[in-house]
């Protein structure tokens, strides 16, 4: 999974709206299949984990956010099926590495 943290306002959703656009189109997402994205917020706990068919429903999904800090997980491999599983990958276009222990 990658991350990226941020404060909810309209600015960021819609810089990452305009992020998961070139996404969608880089891993030529084909209809009936999802990635998944995880929020987690950064001064507590809590997850909210969903799979998303396209950018209608990431937009819902970005005005859900907590109004806190928060961090956003999401994998950007595209799935058949609503699991982050290796037989629901669908392929991909791009080449990534999770490096949670990494110092760029």
């Amino acid at each position: 999974m990658l991350s990226l943290c941020c404060k909810a306002s309209k600015s960021r959703e819609g810089i990452l709206l305009r992020f998961f656009e070139k996404l969608f189109a880089v891993q030529n997402k084909r209809a009936g299949e999802y990635f998944s994205i995880t929020m987690k917020r950064s001064t507590g706990s809590g997850w909210l984990e969903r799979y998303v068919a396209n950018l209608d429903e990431l937009a819902d999904l970005l005005k859900e956010c907590p109004q806190d800090p928060w961090n956003l997980y999401f994998w950007p491999t595209p799935l058949s099926k609503r699991k982050r599983r290796r037989e629901s990958v669908s392929g991909s276009r791009l080449l990534w590495a999770d490096l949670v222990e990494a110092n760029p």
